[in-house]
């Protein structure tokens, strides 16, 4: 009988031995990351507010669509009206922010002396088709391109001299969303 406690006691010992007690433990994740195109704009076009009557201070204003009408009290007298066009390249389904200029741009006179501004920048990117105002704008790739239009105001002044008014360029970004 006393083997057989001794047995059981060691078997018990040795059974205490096996059982090890967790202290710890552990799980996996999974890391990713998904390439897509740079995205890229280019411009056409030009921002052009037609031919407008010298002598009085006013405001022309022409909608950033694709085939904008001028808005205005001043005489207008004919010429090419148009909104600059740009076009977004980049990710299918991809959102992208326009920024446009928050200050004026100015334009000079062929005489390098006098000058006229161009203001209220606006662009048809949230909705194509409808101009909307403001210096952001977002929109959504359908696709790996879109076309969208920038208008602005034109700002003339009593006395500014019969001639054609000129800017250098105008900054239009875009960035990922």
């Amino acid at each position: 009988m006393k083997a057989s406690i001794k047995l059981l006691a060691i078997a018990l010992v040795l059974f205490g031995f096996s059982i090890s007690g967790k202290a710890q433990t552990s799980a996996t994740a999974t890391a990713t990351g998904t390439l897509v195109s740079a995205l890229t704009i280019s411009g056409s076009g030009t921002l052009s507010f037609g031919r407008i009557v010298a002598g009085t201070a006013g405001t022309v204003s022409v909608a950033g669509v694709p085939a904008p009408s001028p808005q205005s009290a001043l005489g207008l007298a004919g010429g090419t009206v148009t909104s600059a066009s740009f076009t977004i390249s980049g990710a299918d389904g991809a959102q992208y922010v326009v920024t446009l200029p928050s200050a004026a741009v100015r334009v000079n006179h062929s005489d390098g002396t006098n000058w006229m501004e161009v203001s209220s920048f606006s662009c048809d990117v949230a909705t194509p088709g409808t101009s909307v105002a403001g210096t952001t704008a977002s929109g959504t790739l359908s696709g790996t391109s879109r076309t969208f239009y920038v208008g602005g105001t034109l700002n003339v002044k009593t006395g500014d001299p019969i001639g054609t008014y000129t800017s250098a360029t105008f900054p239009v970004t875009v960035s990922y969303q």
